[in-house]
């Protein structure tokens, strides 16, 4: 394939975005709530600041999206909004690991198309906003590293915080990310700077009520 603009891409990424935002959303209609998302709309009726086996963020994302109705597709509404955050997420971190628009847009694509992402993208479960932000986290870690902005940093932990408030796994992203800082001599340094100290209590004091 040869390669396209930035400016096609985005267009295509539209399209993209919203044919399965529409094919996810049929799908939707047709279902009724599995055992699971029931038991998450249980949660989103009686918030708290965390429950027995995971962190509240998908109570608080189902929460959010039955204010006013709590139909099947309301209590799943999330999800589908969380797929078209993780696909431009996705596409703009492709983009900036291989600064080629052919590759995001075709990474983007890939991630629809498989089976744990598409059904992530109806279903909603604690790993539908872990996937939302940790992807977010990957695209500011790696902004981060390479610009050293104390801002960038602070959006990193809040990234992480809101990752780690979705599923006990969103740990291993930050045990990545200390791996990746030690092993890579390039950017060794950032380990001892202050924007990685911000990003870690950040993301930490986040995570302190659960």
């Amino acid at each position: 394939m040869q390669d396209i603009t930035l400016k096609t891409a985005k267009t295509y990424l539209f399209f993209i975005t919203f044919i399965f935002f529409i094919f996810r959303l049929i799908i939707n209609a047709q279902m009724e709530l599995t055992v699971d998302e029931s038991y998450y709309w249980d949660w989103a009726k009686n918030l708290s600041m965390s429950y027995l086996d995971h962190p509240p963020m998908v109570a608080y994302s189902i929460a959010a999206t039955t204010l006013f109705s709590d139909s099947e597709l309301f209590v799943r509404l999330s999800a589908l909004l969380y797929s078209v955050g993780i696909s431009y997420l996705f596409f703009y971190l492709a983009l900036n690991l291989f600064n080629s628009p052919v590759i995001a847009l075709s990474s983007t694509f890939l991630i629809n198309i498989s089976l744990l992402f598409f059904v992530g993208g109806i279903i909603i479960t604690p790993d539908t906003p872990l996937v939302f932000f940790w992807t977010l986290f990957l695209l500011l870690f790696f902004k981060a590293i390479h610009q050293d902005s104390i801002n960038l940093w602070f959006f990193a932990g809040i990234a992480l915080g809101f990752a780690l408030l979705s599923k006990y796994t969103a740990i291993f992203i930050f045990v990545s990310s200390v791996i990746f800082l030690v092993w890579e001599k390039k950017f060794r340094h950032h380990i001892f700077k202050p924007g990685f100290f911000v990003m870690s209590v950040t993301g930490f004091i986040l995570f302190l009520p659960v």
